[in-house]
């Protein structure tokens, strides 16, 4: 900063009393992030319209009504693959280490050699407003860093594969708000199944969102595409006796071969591209 290095500088002359005194004023506040006035969420962001959820707490945060579409991770690898930099998480994250040693988003139209299905449901000229897909975590999270969010993730507790750590912001509005088991009651609204058959990869029909207010301003979790969160841990295995560590990071929603699923998670291996695995961002 601008006053740590001139009171470094100040202090090596040895003139702080004479020199420097009077020179040092305190570092300007960070100035707090506009808020739209309808919604309360952030101004300026990106992407999809966001929705102001708030916690029996009184905490609130913001979730995207939907997932990310190709069109704006189009504009997103634009963006950012002349700097060959993404964001990423801190090294002490899970995923720290992982996510630094990318430099260039991941672009499905390259990987169809190694995940087939990309080809299918990948295509932002022809498909700009379907679900993005074939996406891995890292490149998630410097897409919700873009567009002026953050992936969605949790406010504590513990993140493994049998149970939902605590404040998971995807769950609750799975369960709007804690109440449901399912976001859509597949007895009332059957054509939200999420099979792939249903909408062919595409967005759910407008009536396909949460019971009640707000949660009925968003589509659904349990979409048939999965999305990534902000829920990671570390896997420690001792193969062949050498300690093998591997980050994990939970998913929301995908594809059930029994159609409609309920707001129950998966744990995936982070970083590895799905040809159904998507984005939806959330903010403070």
């Amino acid at each position: 900063m601008k006053n740590a290095a001139l009171f470094a500088t100040c202090l090596a002359a040895a003139a702080w009393m004479s020199a420097c005194k009077g020179e040092i004023a305190p570092d300007p506040a960070p100035q707090a992030r506009a808020r739209d006035a309808k919604t309360g969420c952030y101004a300026g962001t990106k992407g999809a319209a966001m929705v102001r959820v708030t916690w029996p707490d009184g905490r609130a945060f913001c979730v995207d009504q939907r997932a990310a579409t190709q069109a704006e991770f189009a504009a997103f690898v634009a963006d950012v693959r002349p700097a060959a930099k993404m964001a990423g998480p801190p090294l002490s994250h899970p995923m720290g280490e992982t996510c630094a040693a990318w430099v260039d988003p991941v672009v499905p139209a390259s990987k169809l050699d190694q995940f087939p299905t990309c080809g299918k449901y990948y295509d932002p000229v022809a498909t700009p407003d379907r679900p993005m897909v074939c996406l891995d975590w890292c490149a998630a999270y410097a897409f919700c860093a873009w567009s002026g969010k953050r992936l969605c993730g949790h406010s504590g507790g513990v993140v493994d594969f049998d149970r939902v750590p605590e404040g998971s912001e995807l769950n609750f509005v799975c369960t709007n708000g804690g109440k449901d088991e399912y976001q859509v009651d597949p007895a009332l609204h059957p054509e939200c199944t999420t099979s792939v058959a249903a909408y062919d990869l595409g967005f759910p029909p407008a009536e396909c969102v949460g019971s009640s207010p707000p949660f009925d301003q968003i589509s659904p979790v349990t979409g048939a595409i999965s999305v990534v969160a902000d829920e990671c841990y570390v896997v420690e295995s001792m193969p062949q006796g050498i300690v093998s560590r591997s980050p994990v990071c939970r998913s929301y929603g995908g594809v059930s071969s029994k159609g409609t699923r309920n707001c129950a998670v998966s744990a995936g291996i982070a970083r590895r591209e799905s040809s159904l695995q998507g984005v939806r961002c959330c903010s403070d």
